[in-house]
């Protein structure tokens, strides 16, 4: 999380023109590079460096394979929307319903480190307590949707203040989209 946090500073603060395009995808790739590097370091840390062998991809493809489908579901709708957007609507239609998403999809976003933080310890109760790895997954499971109700809840709150704060006031037409996509966050 810090890592994206700090990209996004240091974008914010190199990105002044749409001449900079190249230096976005530049710093996310950098930024990405880091992380990578940083968590790599710490599985080897912890686990140690298994011998590669096909079983043991196939294994690890087959384990997980939901995670895998639930990000490219995640991804297709995400691509899929603005592109149908775009073939039904203006330009300025496919602008403001593409940053409202952009909105929501980092309110969701802010979901992840919970989750993160969470799955752990439980994915390692479930292996020797079952009973109370299933009431602690239960507790788990309320406090990511009361997380996640109060972000909604936040996100159609502060739609004016966040689409004039990230996109602009050209953009304040996008409000109600922002509103709308809230729900995406529950």
């Amino acid at each position: 999380a810090a890592v994206r946090i700090s990209a996004a500073i240091v974008t914010m603060l190199l990105v002044k023109v749409p001449a900079d395009a190249g230096l976005v995808l530049s710093i996310s790739a950098i930024g990405a590079l880091i992380a990578t590097l940083y968590l790599s370091k710490q599985a080897i840390d912890r686990v140690g460096t298994p011998r590669p062998s096909v079983e043991l991809a196939i294994e690890g493809l087959r384990t997980a394979a939901n995670a895998f489908y639930f990000r490219a579901g995640v991804s297709l709708y995400t691509v899929a929307n603005t592109w149908l957007v775009s073939l039904t609507g203006p330009t300025l239609a496919v602008a403001h319903f593409g940053g409202a998403e952009r909105i929501a999809r980092g309110m969701l976003s802010l979901l992840s480190p919970l989750s993160v933080a969470l799955y752990p310890g439980t994915s390692a109760l479930f292996l020797s307590r079952t009973a109370e790895a299933e009431a602690v997954a239960r507790r788990n499971g309320f406090i990511v949707v009361g997380v996640s109700v109060a972000l909604g809840f936040l996100t159609w709150c502060t739609a004016p203040v966040l689409v004039k704060l990230l996109l602009g006031g050209q953009y304040l037409d996008a409000v109600p989209l922002v509103r709308g996509l809230s729900a995406m966050v529950l």
